[in-house]
């Protein structure tokens, strides 16, 4: 009998011991939106698996109290000290989206260019922009903050704007990095953008002559990863199994060698619109494509003083990336203290390597 305790004694501090790294992880993870990556990047990439790690914690826990043993306190504890973080990454709202009584529809969207790098010939990707034209018709936004907006050459981009000028979006402001845009309904004043040192991303601005008032609004693209063929690496089943072959970790250090610098750049990046924004005479919305999970040092900095139209409307886990990385939210519509968002939608069926964000607001 006493061997056999032994034996119960030494399996239940075996399985401990493998689910303490997990819950240990997840616990660094929370400390990502606090320490800057210019100053340990490893806890922004680390955030990266948040989702997997709350998972692998929430089955520790499971497994515990199926065992009886109250050591499902650990796993259980650590979940709870990160609820704020789950609720930025999963939304609990399961009613039906509502459309605002009044107020106007904003959109952000990373076009990637109307996938015209796919295409060769000239009729398809034209044929590919008219999907994106026939999407943003149907959607019909007063307001659209977009990335990697332009076609193949000065015509298609001229032809995109006379499409969205028909649409009633006339008032139009382009520029920056990695071709951005704002599109609006309502008069667009003071114009002008953000240049990022060293990079091909960017931000620009707009100050909005709303229904009721003036708002600034930004449409930013922050610093790409640029995993290219590597995004398709990292959940390789072959790469998964072969962790000790010197490829495979070559592989991996490269992936994170540019998973680190992009961190760093975005960190850098976000502190000058924050800046810039802190500046405006006018309530501040942000919308862009930020490359960073809510679990970010670079999202904390943004909507801090803002509202983030998932939190306030959004249902399930909101991603918005369709890439070859699932379960990504990293597109977002900030909005004001003092303003409202009715709802919170995605694109259902994806054209672009993002879906389109969509939010009907409303200011007093």
């Amino acid at each position: 009998m006493k061997i056999v305790r032994y034996l119960r004694a030494l399996s239940v501090r075996l399985l401990l011991l493998l689910n303490l790294p997990f819950s240990i992880l997840l616990l660094l993870s929370y400390l990502a939106p606090i320490i800057p990556p210019t100053s340990n990047s490893y806890l922004a990439i680390l955030a990266l698996g948040f989702p997997f790690l709350l998972l692998a914690n929430f089955a520790w826990t499971l497994f515990w109290l199926f065992r009886r043993k109250r050591l499902f306190y650990l796993p259980a504890i650590c979940i709870l000290l990160g609820f704020p973080y789950f609720s930025q990454t999963y939304g609990l709202r399961f009613s039906a989206q509502q459309a605002a009584p009044s107020g106007f529809r904003m959109m952000s969207y990373n076009m990637r260019y109307f996938n015209t790098g796919l295409y060769r010939k000239e009729q398809d990707w034209l044929q590919e922009q008219n999907r994106f034209l026939a999407y943003l018709r149907k959607e019909n936004p007063h307001i659209l903050a977009a990335q990697e907006c332009s076609g193949r050459g000065g015509a298609s981009t001229q032809r995109f704007q006379d499409s969205l000028a028909k649409m009633g979006l006339s008032y139009q402001h382009l520029g920056g990095g990695s071709s951005l845009g704002i599109f609006s309904r309502y008069p667009l004043i003071n114009l002008g953008q953000i240049r990022f040192e060293g990079s091909h991303n960017g931000a620009i601005f707009a100050d909005l002559i709303g229904p009721k008032d003036t708002f600034r609004l930004y449409s930013v693209h922050l610093q790409s990863t640029r995993l290219g063929q590597d995004a398709g690496e990292v959940l390789k089943k072959e790469n998964l199994k072969s962790l000790n072959d010197k490829k495979t970790q070559d592989t991996y250090y490269r992936i994170g060698s540019k998973l680190s610098n992009a961190f760093e750049l975005r960190c850098i990046q976000a502190q000058a619109i924050a800046k810039h924004a802190s500046s405006s005479p006018h309530p501040v919305f942000i919308l862009g494509d930020f490359n960073d999970t809510p679990l970010s040092y670079t999202y904390r900095l943004l909507v801090k003083g803002r509202k983030d139209s998932f939190i306030e409307q959004g249902s399930g886990l909101g991603a918005s990336y369709a890439g070859a990385l699932p379960g990504l939210r990293i597109d977002y519509i900030l909005l004001p203290e003092a303003c409202k968002a009715h709802n919170h939608r995605l694109q259902a069926n994806a054209i672009s390597d993002h879906r389109a964000v969509i939010s009907d607001c409303e200011c007093p």
